[in-house]
């Protein structure tokens, strides 16, 4: 009985401190120790309700799918389901597709199942993230049709434009039902047109050049295309289109010129003085009065610096018709600029009181090289030449089968002469009705050297006085050298005042002091005047050293004049020098006392051995005659039957002067 006592007590007391620790807090709150215990049952009282991993992974265009609970938990609720983003995905709340997911988009959300409380178990949830990726495609994409250039022909056409086409598809079908993208580019200055709208099928997509980007490449090369306007794709592989773009920045990225586009560079060219250019194609301008405007003027905006290469090809049937000066294909190339390689034929010609004319340029500053002219260049002024009018630069492998006609300063390559012209020659005939008219150069400041002059029976240099085969007027300063005329054809002057039809030589007309003449020799026919002539210059101030004068004949054309020579006809006391001078024995020379110089009697045994020429002894040791077959060599051997002739000029050069018999 007492033991029974003992353990009531015991159990009130066990009681009444359980009370104490409640009211104290020491065990919680009784309805959250509640929730903590359902929810370990499955969430009010579903029981184990969940899905098979916290996170699904789907791409954009994947079929719709079901995904549900894989515990289903305690009591008889109905289970249904919902979508955080229904932007993204889209899933059927209950009925017999219950849990299907349909996909919208690209994106995230987050799909829930919930199962109704049944009045004994609660409510209860359970989620999974579901994660739906972009679709990877590719493009299909079509090759461009045409190189890139800074302008676009009129009409468009042709293989070089400002812009061009490519076909483009989404590969392998893998866009969605009728959902489309756009095709973009960067870069290079490039921009897209008819670019939206892709789909499975092919688009033809229109490819723009700004003209102004730089583009380094000087070949074709691969620009990366991208895509925009649909979220819901990524691109993947390679996608690119290939391209070949001349900008003309560069003389690597000249800006190829063809028939189709060359009206229209004559007018881009305006505006882009400083760009490259290369020919493509021989091009007729057209048979027509006027058909080209000279590229560049005096103007110091307007100068041509760039490079044109014309790549071995003819422009045809110029016609350039000027009322003002700086008149050519080229009206001014300034310094830094270069015209090479090309050939041009047709007129270039004025009526009026104008300067500066030539078939290539009417004025160089830069460099003409490889260049030749055919037809006619005719001006009523000065300064006047078969390829250049006025040389500042260098004008260098150049030739001209032309007539040329002018007042002063007329030269069968280039007019007048301030910088260097060499490894030239002209054919045709040269003339002006007053002074500083020559076969290559008619008036000389700078240097002209390795040069020829051929005159056949009907080609002539004529003017009134200042008249040669090579120079007209050697100024102060100038050098003439390693230089020849020759051929069947005459040097004359036609002048009838008192100081006309005078000097009038088979290389310079008037060599001025300060000027040289040397290594060079005249073979051709006829040097006539009516005073200062002779077979290498007319008169002389200056040093002629080195020259042979193979001409038939010296003629006097009026008068009794007596200064008259092989070599010069008139040989200034006052500081001018004759050394080393030869004149053909049998020349023909007028009859009575003449007092020209004229050198050393020599033979065809002379003219035609290349020992003689070769021979130190025979010669100013200063300036030996340069023989050879390669190198730095200027001449090339004499045969049994041909003069010395140059070497390292133009391929077209055919060269076989002989002495007339």
């Amino acid at each position: 009985m007492k033991k029974i006592n003992i353990i009531t007590r015991l159990f009130f007391a066990a009681i009444a401190l359980a009370m104490i620790f409640t009211t104290c807090g020491f065990f919680g709150d009784i309805d959250t120790l509640r929730e903590e215990a359902i929810a370990a049952n499955g969430g009010g009282g579903g029981g184990d309700l969940a899905f098979e991993g916290p996170t699904l992974t789907k791409t954009y265009g994947d079929l719709p799918f079901i995904h549900t609970v894989s515990k289903i938990g305690k009591g008889s609720g109905a289970i249904s389901y919902s979508s955080s983003d229904t932007s993204v995905a889209e899933v059927e709340s209950d009925g017999e597709n219950a849990g299907q997911v349909t996909i919208k988009k690209a994106g995230n959300t987050t799909i829930t199942a919930t199962k109704a409380g049944d009045g004994t178990i609660e409510q209860a949830e359970a989620s999974y993230y579901l994660i739906v990726e972009k679709k990877s495609i590719s493009l299909t994409v079509g090759p461009t049709g045409h190189t890139l250039v800074p302008f676009e022909p009129s009409p468009v056409a042709g293989n070089y434009r400002k812009s061009t086409t490519f076909n483009v598809n989404v590969a392998s079908s893998g866009l969605v039902g009728s959902d489309k993208v756009t095709v973009t580019i960067s870069g290079y200055g490039l921009s897209l047109a008819n670019n939206s709208g892709i789909t499975n099928n092919t688009k033809v997509v229109t490819l723009n050049y700004d003209g102004t980007t730089t583009v380094a490449q000087t070949t074709a090369f691969d620009v990366a295309l991208g895509i925009s306007g649909n979220d819901n794709y990524t691109l993947s592989g390679t996608n690119n289109v290939s391209v070949t773009i001349k900008d003309g920045q560069a003389e690597a990225r000249a800006i190829p010129l063809s028939g189709i586009n060359f009206a229209a560079f004559n007018i881009y060219v305006r505006n882009a003085l400083n760009k490259h250019y290369i020919l493509t194609e021989n091009y007729s301008l057209g048979v027509g009065y006027n058909n080209w405007t000279p590229i560049g003027s005096n103007l110091e905006w307007e100068r041509f610096t760039g490079t044109f290469n014309g790549n071995g090809f003819t422009i045809s049937d110029i016609n350039v018709p000027r009322s003002s000066s700086y008149t050519g294909f080229f009206g001014y190339v300034d310094v830094g600029g270069t015209v090479k390689n090309l050939s041009v034929s047709g007129s270039v010609w004025t009526n009026v009181e104008e300067a500066f004319f030539g078939g290539i340029a009417g004025h160089n500053a830069g460099t003409i090289q490889n260049c030749n002219f055919q037809g006619e260049v005719s001006a009523n002024w000065c300064n006047v030449g078969g390829v250049v009018g006025t040389n500042y630069g260098t004008v260098d492998g150049c030739y001209s089968n032309v007539t040329v006609r002018g007042h002063f300063g007329i030269g069968g390559v280039v007019g007048q002469n301030l910088g260097i012209v060499k490894n030239c020659y002209s054919t045709g005939t040269i003339s002006g009705i007053s002074w500083s008219i020559g076969g290559v150069v008619g008036d000389n400041y700078g240097k002209v050297q390795n040069c020829y002059f051929i005159a056949s029976v009907t080609d002539s240099v004529k003017g009134n006085y200042f008249i040669g085969g090579v120079v007209g007027f050697n100024e102060n300063g100038g050098i003439v050298e390693n230089c020849y005329s020759a051929g069947s054809g005459s040097i004359s002057s036609t002048g009838t005042g008192s100081l006309d039809n005078s000097s009038v030589g088979g290389v310079v007309g008037c060599n001025e002091v300060g000027g040289v003449i040397r290594n060079c020799y005249s073979a051709i026919a006829t040097v006539s005047a009516r005073f200062w002539v002779g077979g290498i210059a007319g008169d002389n101030y200056g040093t002629v050293v080195n020259c042979v004068a193979l001409n038939k004949s010296i003629v006097r054309s009026s008068g009794t004049e007596t200064l008259i020579g092989r070599i010069v006809g008139y040989n200034s006391s006052a500081g001018a020098s004759i050394s080393s001078c030869y004149g053909r024995s049998d020349m023909t020379l007028p009859t009575g006392t003449l007092t020209g110089h004229n050198g050393t009697s020599v033979t065809s045994s002379n003219w035609y051995n290349t020992s003689w020429w070769t021979s130190a002894g025979n010669w100013n040791s200063s300036y030996a005659w340069s023989f050879g077959t390669s190198g730095n060599a200027i001449w090339q051997n004499a045969t049994s039957s041909r003069l010395p002739i140059l070497r390292n000029m133009p391929a077209s050069a055919t060269q076989n002067p002989t002495v007339a018999l």
